[in-house]
């Protein structure tokens, strides 16, 4: 079974981002392990279980200049919890960051951005198991700047939020 087919994502909500036309299904990267490098390692292996990360999808609004906008839909397992079925902060810290590198890497067309600073802020508790949705925004910097400057949340499908974060993420010089 694919991530797309994956039952956790049977939800009314989560069916709705799928067939909006405004947004387009890409490629989870940070899925996806590196042969013979431990690029997205965690993601990919470490995370990735029934019982940790289930099963994720990324969506990039369709936008004729620039992608300015992602959702990450993520499934939870319980064993993403710190305190009894009450996801671990670090995992929300994660998400954030992943979803809002993620859109850093398709706005700048490269893979080698890496976070500059990040920021998170706890508004309630993320009972696991779960299905979240994460959202995150170009907020400043595109084109010919090394540094952007992203927003994001992880919510529920009825837009309860559960954290907000924002993050610099900076693109290497390039070698001379």
């Amino acid at each position: 079974m694919t991530d797309d087919e994956h039952p956790d994502f049977s939800q009314a909500w989560s069916i709705a981002l799928s067939k909006n036309p405004s947004w387009k299904a890409i490629k989870t990267a940070s899925l996806v392990r590196k042969p013979e490098s431990t690029e997205n390692f965690l993601f990919a292996t470490v995370l990735r279980s029934p019982d940790t990360i289930r099963a994720a999808r990324t969506f990039i609004k369709q936008d004729r200049v620039s992608p300015k906008e992602l959702r990450l839909l993520v499934s939870l397992g319980p064993g993403v919890s710190g305190i009894a079925d009450i996801c671990h902060g670090g995992i929300i810290a994660l998400l954030l960051d992943e979803a809002m590198g993620a859109l850093a890497c398709e706005v700048l067309g490269r893979y080698d951005v890496v976070t500059g600073g990040l920021s998170v802020e706890y508004k309630r508790k993320l009972v696991t198991p779960a299905v979240v949705l994460c959202k995150s925004w170009v907020e400043m910097g595109e084109g010919s700047s090394r540094k952007m400057k992203l927003r994001g949340t992880v919510e529920d499908g009825e837009g309860r939020i559960y954290s907000t974060g924002h993050s610099v993420f900076i693109k290497p010089k390039e070698k001379l």
